[in-house]
């Protein structure tokens, strides 16, 4: 089990705490970018820190929040650094769609990637902000 935690402000700022989670993608001025944040899987370790990092959301950007199912699905190797890099590619194809149709689009490229997978095989999350 894995997680991640956000804090959004009302001014788009948004801060994020990974407790395994994969990271997070922004979509910011037609350049999707990974967030790298991490921290032990939860309840691993008794007492834990964990690092957050803090963006500032504007107009037209988009964050993408997925499972490990959706990595998995991109790459069968389980690469999650090569996933997260089609994550970042994908991301970059919809910067011109309304954010209301990204999340469709980009399930539906997700399905067809490739990847020697039928179907999916894991828990599979994908959420846009």
């Amino acid at each position: 089990m894995t997680c991640l935690a956000l804090w959004l402000t009302p001014d788009g700022t948004v801060t994020i705490a990974s407790a395994g989670h994969p990271w997070p993608v922004v979509l910011r001025k037609g350049k999707a970018e990974a967030v790298e944040v991490s921290g032990p899987l939860p309840g691993l370790i008794g007492e834990s820190a964990y690092q957050t990092v803090t963006l500032k959301l504007e107009p037209g950007d988009r964050l993408a929040l997925y499972t490990d199912g959706v990595l998995d699905r991109l790459d069968s190797r389980k690469n999650h650094l090569a996933a997260i890099k089609r994550v970042e590619e994908n991301m970059n194809q919809t910067s011109s769609v309304k954010i209301d149709k990204t999340a469709d689009i980009l399930w539906t490229k997700f399905l067809k990637q490739d990847t020697g997978k039928k179907g999916i095989e894991d828990d599979s999350t994908l959420v846009i902000l």
